[in-house]
């Protein structure tokens, strides 16, 4: 018994190590690195108020920033959009 339980705590170990890699807390904390670094694939719609068709689209590796007014930063494949129009965004 006594030279198998290395091999019994690694294994336990490695159970709970890929239990926690699996969690969704971990799983949305990797997203959002990943997205705040590289960027996710997405479409952003801008609207304005008396529009109920996107007057712009907006695809691809797409960044964005929320301000405190409610405008919001683009970065859509290296070039930066600011706009204060409705917007919806979706992840593809």
């Amino acid at each position: 018994m006594g030279r198998f339980l290395p091999v019994v705590v690694a294994l336990v170990i490695f159970l709970l190590l890929l239990m926690l890699i699996n969690s969704p807390v971990v799983q949305h904390k990797v997203r959002g690195i990943t997205a705040d670094i590289v960027g996710l694939n997405r479409v952003v719609y801008l609207y304005t108020p008396f529009s109920t068709k996107p007057v712009k689209v907006y695809s691809g590796n797409i960044r964005f920033e929320r301000r405190q007014d409610g405008s919001i930063s683009l970065i859509v494949n290296g070039k930066k959009v600011d706009t204060n129009l409705y917007y919806i965004i979706e992840e593809k």
